[in-house]
């Protein structure tokens, strides 16, 4: 493989791991005593072994929410959340693995971790499922994520662009090269 080659293939390689990385990262900001969607998606029509929504930051036990055997269990709860905490869509139709926190307050901020453990339609196999959500509950965190999210959205517009031209200077890199060679394996040919 040329110089050429592998430098193509590296940049392949590049622009799909900064991709891919980016796509599970989910950052909320609110206002204390608003109720808050965490989101969990997950496949659609898999039957729920266990869902947990924990805090790894908290230094007792406890979850945020846990849910095993067809229902919730509240004792399992870490006490500052109890009776603030309750799934989205009771049923979790359509793979949503989603609970809504109710009145945060600044003392919930932190990340928060989706783990759920599926069985998939047609399958008998389990299959594991995490999300990370980062909250910060502030007092301005309303206008804040206002301004924030346009930035965001003008920031990753340019990203995307960059990132496109960056593959396809990669391709061209790449098709450049396999002319050249081409071209030298004809010449090789000729001179025979």
């Amino acid at each position: 493989m040329t110089g050429f080659e592998r430098f193509s293939v590296f940049c392949g390689f590049l622009f799909t791991s900064v991709v891919c990385a980016s796509e599970d990262q989910r950052l909320l900001k609110v206002d204390p005593g608003q109720d808050v969607p965490l989101q969990c998606p997950g496949p659609r029509g898999a039957s729920v072994v266990l869902l947990e929504w924990n805090r790894p930051d908290l230094k007792s036990d406890g979850y945020v929410f846990f849910y095993r055997n067809k229902r919730s269990f509240e004792n399992y709860q870490h006490p500052s959340f109890r009776g603030r905490v309750q799934l989205s869509d009771p049923q979790m139709k359509d793979g949503d693995f989603s609970v809504v926190l109710n009145n945060v307050t600044i003392d919930d901020t932190g990340t928060y971790e989706c783990q759920v453990i599926v069985i998939r339609p047609n399958e008998t196999t389990r299959s594991e499922i995490r999300h990370h959500i980062s909250l910060t509950v502030t007092a301005s965190a309303g206008r804040r994520a206002e301004m924030s999210s346009r930035v965001e959205e003008t920031v990753t517009g340019i990203l995307s662009w960059w990132s496109g031209q960056f593959l396809v200077f990669c391709w061209f890199l790449l098709l450049f090269s396999l002319f050249f060679k081409e071209r030298e394996n004809l010449r090789s040919v000729r001179t025979k």
